[in-house]
């Protein structure tokens, strides 16, 4: 399984070893992970670089994040660009596991989403954050969508169907998901 890695560039004098713990976790359980962003570069490094070099960055994340199986990043200091990978990745329905060992990110709160896991940690606990990492794979190996079909319906369901998804904060697909899991589970 692929993971891409990204944390705060600002944050990375005080939170490097969270990031190498993070890193380092990861590979133990046989994830390829792809972390050049925030072991190869730092603040003034990317300061220096011209706007072509900037863009060949970006693009070269953002094709990594659309290959990847999920995106786990450390969002303890804030950033503006660890927030647009997140955004990227959500737009290609990849799972992200946010990770914080200080304050909750007040931006992930207000929208929650099944995409997005947010775990708080303790430098001092890593047996805790690889139980929170593991249990993230897992996850994420367990809800890959793979099969796709087609439905028809009628205009009342679809518009039943648009109430009750906007009601529970959720697509349409994923409320009809919902709904199957739930089946799913009371009939065993």
């Amino acid at each position: 399984m692929k993971i891409v890695f990204v944390a705060s560039l600002a944050g990375k004098k005080q939170l490097e070893n969270n990031y190498k713990l993070i890193t380092t976790l990861c590979r133990q359980h046989n994830l390829k992970v792809f972390d050049d962003y925030v072991f190869k570069y730092d603040e003034e490094y990317l300061a220096k670089r011209n706007i072509n070099s900037l863009k060949k960055n970006y693009k070269r994340i953002t094709y990594e994040i659309k290959k990847s199986d999920a995106l786990i990043a450390e969002v303890t200091q804030s950033s503006l660009g660890v927030g647009r990978f997140i955004s990227i990745a959500l737009e290609y329905h990849k799972p992200i596991l946010l990770l914080y060992s200080k304050y909750i990110p007040r931006a992930f709160v207000y929208d929650p989403t099944r995409l997005i896991s947010l775990k708080k940690y303790s430098l001092s606990k890593p047996k805790d954050l690889e139980y929170k990492i593991i249990n993230f794979i897992q996850t994420v190996n367990k809800k890959k969508l793979i099969y796709r079909f087609n439905l028809m319906i009628t205009k009342e369901m679809d518009e039943y169907l648009a109430t009750e998804s906007k009601r529970e904060n959720l697509s349409k697909a994923d409320y009809l998901r919902k709904l199957i899991s739930e089946k799913m589970v009371k009939s065993r």
